[in-house]
């Protein structure tokens, strides 16, 4: 299935099909995203498609609906989520349709069929492989989780088609802020995905920024679309929970930009990486053989194979191409018990240690783990910062403003610190930084 690689150690394939052989490791399961283009944005924006023949079908939403649904069809994910998507084309074309071939589906919320907005987002899942729990709808997003019926583990999805405007990036950064903050009070669920037609770059952006590092720290220098923003510090959201990274590697982005382009106007004009998939794991890797949560096994080239430079001369859409955006995808590899053995295993610790180790001896092996951990002069005194105590924290009551504003810039670094160690040293310091948890927790029973 996997096709020859374009870029080195990227698992480039032709299909999002994926192992219905289930085992007791693994379960894989593929994400397939693209933004259709809505027919009315189509139609109302004519100046921006002069490259398109008057004549030419493309023109038609008949002809254009039939090979989208040829390349949904073709991509055999097990999750479609689609952007621009027409209140009336979900319930006339899209639903019925997939549904023919096996999918359901569910539209974002319907409050805007009646304005001049009339269209959003939507998720359609296998019917044979997943049911769904709930969903939540948001402003240019939507949740859905959904029970995997092979292994009764909840997969979150957050289907996105952030704010447009290059210069609105703080309102994409909050679209993306609320969607996680819902998620992580209301939903229960084992993983997630975020995808979704971004409108800005992966290889800097604000949202980028965000996702990975779960924060923007005050100091950082961001750069959207080639120039450097300027951050409000008393507007920035507050920090996501999840620890998410990029399917396409940001490296692909920077130094094979050709390799991720995603959307294409007119001939000639084209931007990388706009369309994302980010998946929330400790330690996403690109190897099968990694003892990880999630691997990415598999990622679908926008391009077909033989027509990457007839799309960038020509300009999309075009009669085999139905829409601006070129599709994405991946295949991951959900090792859900060795998710749960983790857990079963975090659970079993924590109970041993607060039974047989003092707050001593869970001091000294944290600071064990931190030796071992190879960093150097300037990540260890952030390190020894990060786990310094707050100087004259109220054990009961609420801290002072200072002590608070002290407090998160300890969070922030310590995000910053473990989005750049390696998968090994992250796990050694996620485990001291629960033993010195554990071990002010013991001090004060």
């Amino acid at each position: 299935m996997t096709s020859s690689s374009r870029s080195s150690n990227i698992p480039w394939v032709d299909s999002l099909a994926t192992n219905t052989n289930t085992n007791d490791r693994s379960t894989q399961i593929s994400i397939f995203s693209w933004n259709v283009l809505a027919q009315h944005l189509f139609d109302q924006t004519q100046h921006w498609y002069t490259h398109v023949p008057s004549d030419s079908s493309v023109h038609s939403w008949p002809e254009r609906f039939a090979r989208i649904l040829h390349e949904l069809s073709q991509s055999e994910a097990d999750i479609l989520c689609l952007q621009e998507v027409e209140f009336d084309a979900f319930d006339h074309d899209f639903l019925p349709s997939l549904q023919k071939i096996g999918y359901e589906g569910m539209m974002q919320t319907t409050k805007k069929r009646a304005s001049s907005h009339g269209y959003g987002v939507a998720t359609f899942w296998k019917s044979g492989r997943f049911q769904m729990q709930d969903a939540s709808h948001r402003s240019r997003t939507m949740i859905t989780t959904l029970q995997d019926k092979h292994t009764d583990n909840i997969l979150a999805t957050i289907n996105c088609h952030l704010e447009g405007s290059p210069q609105e990036y703080m309102k994409r950064v909050k679209q993306l802020q609320n969607s996680l903050t819902e998620l992580s009070s209301k939903f229960s669920h084992h993983n997630l995905v975020v995808c979704g037609d971004m409108n800005c770059n992966l290889a800097s952006s604000v949202c980028t920024t965000y996702l990975q590092l779960g924060c923007i720290p005050k100091e950082v220098e961001v750069l959207e679309w080639g120039r450097q923003v300027s951050l409000s510090h008393s507007n920035l959201p507050p920090p996501h929970q999840y620890s998410l990274h990029p399917a396409y590697p940001i490296k692909l982005a920077m130094e094979e930009p050709t390799e991720y382009i995603t959307y294409v106007s007119s001939p000639g004009n084209c931007a990388v990486a706009l369309d994302q998939i980010w998946l929330h794991n400790n330690s996403t890797s690109y190897s099968k053989t990694n003892n990880s949560i999630v691997n990415v096994v598999g990622l679908k080239h926008p391009f077909h194979s033989r027509d990457q430079q007839e799309i960038l001369a020509t300009g999309l859409p075009s009669e085999l191409h139905p829409s601006d955006h070129l599709p994405i995808g991946c295949i991951i590899e959900w090792t859900s018990n060795v998710a749960k053995e983790l857990c079963t295993k975090e659970s079993n610790d924590v109970i041993s240690r607060k039974v047989t180790m003092t707050a001593k001896e869970m001091i000294s092996e944290a600071m064990e783990l931190f030796n071992a951990c190879c960093f150097d002069s300037k990540d260890r005194a952030e390190l020894e910062y990060i786990i310094t105590p707050v100087l004259g924290l109220p054990e009961k009551g609420k801290p002072s403003k200072v002590q608070l504003e002290e407090l998160k810039d300890r969070r922030i670094k310590k995000q910053g610190l473990m989005y750049k160690v390696s998968d090994e040293a992250r796990q050694m310091l996620e485990r001291g930084l629960k033993l010195l948890k554990d071990a002010d927790k013991s001090k004060k029973i």
